[in-house]
């Protein structure tokens, strides 16, 4: 419930409170831009300049209250460079902080077309690359030993969950609808099990 008496905490539980009640009907939110951006000119080359403090108390703090909040399905990383670091590549922030700190358990994905390297998006937090990835250079990161099987796998589980809370997955699935892939604690992933849960027909 959002209230007058303060006008400042108001403005930042709003994002939470929508949240909550787009995704009481079965649709996902993404929140961005994840974080630091807060320009529209040459997002891709700006590098903000932010003191520890001042991130966790003004940037960081309607994301934060968002997550606790409001439990978005999804997070957008941002463009830009942060004290030197593209966002998307920030392990500290993508996972020390909003999964670690904050307790986000959803799906992080990039902005459109950003210029970062995937596998390091990856081993940051990031499980998906939008608009399209280059599945190319993971198998070469993953040759040359900076991405692991499980790092990769550990993206499948989250994009298959994610995908599983949709309207659409839901709709078609057998009950329970919604499955856990992550509670068989396994790193093999059995795409014949992911068509049954998806379709409602167990093939034989």
């Amino acid at each position: 419930v959002l209230t007058a008496s303060n006008p400042r905490k108001a403005k930042k539980t709003m994002a939470a409170a929508m949240t909550r009640g787009t995704q009481d009907g079965g649709l996902g939110v993404a929140i961005k831009h994840f974080a630091a951006n807060n320009r529209e000119s040459n997002r891709n080359d700006v590098d903000s300049r932010i003191s520890e403090r001042a991130l966790r108390e003004i940037y960081l703090k309607g994301f934060e209250i968002t997550v606790k909040e409001g439990a978005p399905w999804t997070v957008m990383s941002s463009y830009n460079f942060l004290n030197g670091q593209e966002t998307s590549e920030r392990y500290d922030l993508l996972t020390k902080i909003l999964r670690e700190e904050w307790g986000f358990d959803g799906l992080v994905m990039t902005d459109w077309g950003n210029n970062s390297f995937f596998w390091k998006e990856i081993k940051a937090g990031n499980n998906l690359k939008m608009p399209g990835g280059n599945p190319e250079d993971l198998v070469k990161a993953y040759e040359k030993g900076l991405l692991s099987r499980g790092d990769l796998e550990k993206n499948a589980v989250v994009i298959l969950e994610t995908i599983m809370k949709t309207n659409t997955f839901q709709a078609r699935a057998v009950s329970p609808a919604y499955q856990s892939i992550a509670k068989y604690n396994t790193t093999r992933l059995d795409a014949i099990d992911y068509a049954w849960i998806s379709s409602g027909i167990r093939p034989e």
